[in-house]
């Protein structure tokens, strides 16, 4: 929930729910597969974490917007 509704990046979703980052990715996958089960298939939901906007040379603010 908090993904979607506040925008976090993965690492802070880690650090407030003290989860290691890899945990909140499974935790989300799980989440849009059980969404995909009910509603049927879902358009890419891939939101970049910050390992892929610094893979891509941008800035983490500068992705988001």
């Amino acid at each position: 929930m908090l993904r979607f509704c506040e925008d976090p990046t993965v690492p802070e979703i880690a650090a407030q729910m003290q989860l290691a980052p890899g945990t909140v990715k499974r935790y989300l996958s799980n989440a849009v597969h059980k969404l995909e089960t009910r509603l049927g298939p879902m358009p890419s939901l891939h939101v970049p974490d910050d390992d892929d906007v610094l893979a891509a040379g941008l800035s983490t603010r500068t992705a988001r917007i």
